[in-house]
């Protein structure tokens, strides 16, 4: 306030600036057509909420315009609408005003809100007494069940456990069917995006750096702090239209020797390089990871997996000392450092034969296919390399356990990212119980009165 007045007096404060100024977005020229499905991708802090928030309402722009034709349910903060004193029904009726249906409109809807929700009797408690659970699921069913003309979704289908997530997922599916609904879904779950998302966005540092395929989109997505500009996000959808992305048939885990051709990787481009990895043990530097990239059944780039689907690990590591041929192994652990999963090349019978040796400047290319036969939870994962005597190495497979753990040195070992694995069906059920499945069959007699039934 006294900047503008005194500097009448003392000219050196004119054009002085007392703020950071910080634009979340800018040049977003963005137009979506009634019945579209968009996803929004970009790392955090790109502009993605700020951007929903805009077109919601809840934000105001500071330049520029916005014209938005139809009624938005907002799916951005849960329950932001809801009075905590209020009764669940009463907030119902509540946050359903305020988003501009009429009270027989929700009277119409309410049982299915309440059913969709699964809280039961609590329906006539204070919200305030509310598990978080509880509080969420009520708070997605009146937004989502009262059919909104724009949906717009923010993160929002990872609430709750993993059963309503997927009752979440459902209604979804079933109000993009319908055709009358205009969805928005900002979300890091690249696989989402390219299932419910015929279009998608990536946002860097607030500009659209692709507009277009979601799939393609989702490419992008993984290697976007590599772009410094688009044209340089162009340059790459050429890249990655004219590789040779086919995932290969020929890798087998069955136990029975297999083999990888080296051009039915996926092309230098569509691999990441690691950020942010934790280093569980460092050796002398005789061997890094260069890059890696987890592809689904579809050949799609994405962490976001399901029960039972069949996904491929690659990884690429450079040689910097001359070392004799390092084992590798793949590792998944849970939250709790569990490990849930290991495995070492030569326990799927392959790379046998004599101990070669590495030398400075060697490209490694190391590949996995696994079949997630794991519970639906968030999973780490990351990649170890050891290295042997030569002895040890020529006779892996006749030696002890104990002898092989006393042997073994890491010459590089990493946790990398995190996997999602959901549940594969609409279904309660799980294909089995327990943090894994085991290979293994199932039989199944009767003896009546001394006599099989069959």
């Amino acid at each position: 306030m006294l900047v503008s007045p005194i500097s009448r007096f003392f000219p050196s404060l004119k054009g002085r600036k007392y703020f950071q100024e910080f634009w979340a977005l800018k040049g977003i020229n963005l137009e979506i057509k009634k019945g579209d499905s968009i996803g929004v991708l970009g790392r955090n802090g790109a502009g993605k909420s700020t951007l929903l928030q805009i077109i919601a309402g809840t934000l105001s722009p500071s330049e520029g315009d916005i014209d938005v034709q139809g009624k938005i349910n907002a799916l951005l903060e849960l329950g932001s609408g809801f009075n905590p004193e209020f009764t669940g029904r009463e907030n119902v009726f509540l946050n359903g005003s305020i988003l501009g249906f009429s009270e027989n409109q929700i009277l119409n809807k309410f049982q299915e809100i309440e059913e969709f929700a699964q809280i039961g009797t609590f329906i006539d408690q204070p919200v305030k007494t509310y598990s978080s659970g509880m509080f969420v699921r009520l708070a997605f069913a009146v937004q989502a069940l009262l059919e909104p003309e724009i949906l717009i979704v923010d993160e929002a289908l990872s609430v709750g456990d993993v059963f309503f997530q997927q009752k979440c997922h459902t209604l979804i599916e079933g109000l993009l069917n319908k055709g009358n609904t205009t969805f928005l879904f900002v979300t890091h779950d690249t696989g989402s995006v390219v299932k419910y998302c015929s279009k998608a966005i990536v946002l860097k540092e607030g500009e659209i750096f692709y507009e277009g395929d979601s799939t393609k989109a989702s490419y992008i997505y993984y290697k976007i702090d590599s772009f410094k500009n688009v044209q340089m996000v162009n340059e790459y959808i050429e890249k990655i239209e004219n590789a040779n992305s086919g995932l290969n048939q020929n890798l087998r885990t069955d136990g029975k020797n297999s083999s990888v051709e080296i051009e039915n990787w996926p092309s230098d481009s569509e691999f990441v390089f690691p950020a942010n990895i934790k280093v569980n043990e460092v050796g002398l530097g005789e061997i890094e990871l260069k890059s890696y990239i987890i592809k689904n059944h579809k050949g799609i780039a994405t962490s976001q997996l399901t029960t039972g689907e069949e996904v491929t690990f690659y990884f690429k590591f450079k040689v910097n000392k001359k070392i004799l041929r390092p084992c590798f192994a793949i590792f998944i652990n849970t939250k709790e450092n569990v490990t849930v999963y290991s495995k070492y090349d030569f326990q799927f019978k392959v790379n046998q034969g004599k101990a070669d040796y590495l030398l400075p400047g060697d490209v490694v290319s190391v590949c996995y296919r696994l079949k997630l036969n794991l519970l639906p939870l968030e999973y780490s994962f990351g990649i170890v390399a050891g290295a042997l005597p030569e002895n040890e190495l020529l006779n892996i497979e006749s030696i002890s356990m104990s002898r092989f753990s006393e042997n073994l040195k890491y010459i590089y070992a990493a946790t990398l990212d995190t996997l999602q694995v959901q549940n594969q069906n609409e279904s309660l059920f799980l294909p089995f119980m327990g943090l894994c499945d085991l290979p293994g069959e199932f039989e199944n007699h009767i003896i009546r009165n001394g006599e099989l039934i069959k």
